[in-house]
């Protein structure tokens, strides 16, 4: 059942916004965190060539200490443990990314940021990174790993799936630079882009080995599942990383978007940001089920089963990462619905 608006009940912090495990609490989660077997060799594998790649440095640490592994153990939890640190090494570059545009003058303004794009969509074309840059050489690694898996389909998808996550940051530096806080509709429909989760969804066919064929992909639910679970990983991610956003001064944050857009107090605005979150949970939980009702199989099963447990790690993973909070949860624990 949906919540609605009044079901909602959050008590204050000290700082006058709901507290964290309130927030954690409210939010629906009824799917199943799996956790990938291999992750501990491929954390270990990963974190020596995050080191080897950009350099022992306090940003690789403080990635390090967030157990980046931990999100992409539930996000391919299938898969074998080459693959599974190569979605290591990817999840630390994009956060390495991530980080530049979010907490330097790169992401400040257009310029810099577009001239960066435009050399790393260079290497999405093909061509040889250029110079000792870690980002060009990194990706450029990374896109030679995945073309021993991917087909050229595949291939093609995560270099368009690449392209619209820089797009999205672009967007996003683009808003800071003219102190624009986006309005409700342009920001729901960016912000998955901008989260990386055009090129995570699209790993799972290489990485974690389901593939659907031509099973399911003609019907639009489908379609309508993954982008439902990519708004929820970003709502979830939204509301439990509120303060670190605030304190930064970003304002692509969904709580945020409601305080400016609706004019709503944080406490309100919460309320809201965790209703929708719901309500889109509920609709994944609905689509999935009329969509394996009326064409099952056991690929399909597995990829929504796979999506289930990239939402459900997401969330698990923001809430207890030192990243966002200093908390930290056993990668058991699972919220119940």
């Amino acid at each position: 059942m949906t919540r609605s608006h009044s079901d909602v009940i959050l008590s204050s912090s000290a700082a006058g916004i709901p507290t964290r495990p309130d927030v954690f609490a409210s939010l629906r989660c009824p799917f199943e965190a799996r956790r990938n077997p291999n992750i501990e060799a491929a954390a270990v594998a990963a974190r020596a060539w995050l080191e080897h790649t950009f350099g022992a440095t306090r940003g690789t640490k403080r990635l390090v200490r967030a157990h980046m592994e931990e999100l992409t153990a539930g996000f391919y939890p299938e898969s074998d443990a080459t693959r599974l640190t190569f979605a290591t090494r990817f999840l630390y570059w994009a956060f390495t990314l991530d980080d530049l545009v979010d907490e330097t003058d790169v992401g400040r303004g257009t310029k810099a940021l577009a001239s960066l794009f435009k050399e790393l969509d260079h290497v999405l074309s093909g061509a040889p990174a250029s110079g000792q840059d870690p980002l060009h050489s990194g990706l450029a690694e990374l896109l030679n790993d995945l073309s021993a898996w991917a087909s050229n389909a595949e291939l093609a998808s995560f270099r368009d799936a690449m392209r619209a996550y820089f797009g999205a940051l672009l967007w996003e530096a683009n808003n800071r630079a003219c102190s624009w806080v986006p309005d409700e509709v342009s920001f729901k429909l960016l912000r998955p882009a901008a989260g990386a989760v055009p090129p995570f969804w699209d790993l799972i066919g290489p990485v974690n080995g389901v593939r659907l064929g031509t099973v399911g992909f003609d019907d639009p639910r489908l379609e309508r599942l993954r982008q439902l679970a990519g708004g929820i990983v970003c709502w979830y991610n939204d509301v439990l990383s509120f303060e670190k956003e605030r304190d930064a001064g970003d304002v692509h944050n969904l709580v945020i978007v409601y305080m400016k857009r609706r004019d709503l107090s944080a406490q309100e605005a919460f309320a809201a940001a965790i209703e929708f979150c719901n309500v889109e949970v509920d609709a994944f939980v609905d689509t999935a089920a009329a969509l394996l009702n009326t064409a099952p199989s056991l690929a399909l099963r597995r990829y929504v089963a796979t999506l289930e447990s990239m939402m459900a790690t997401t969330l698990h993973w923001t809430f207890g990462s030192q990243r966002y909070a200093g908390l930290k949860l056993e990668p058991s624990s699972r919220l119940s619905a």
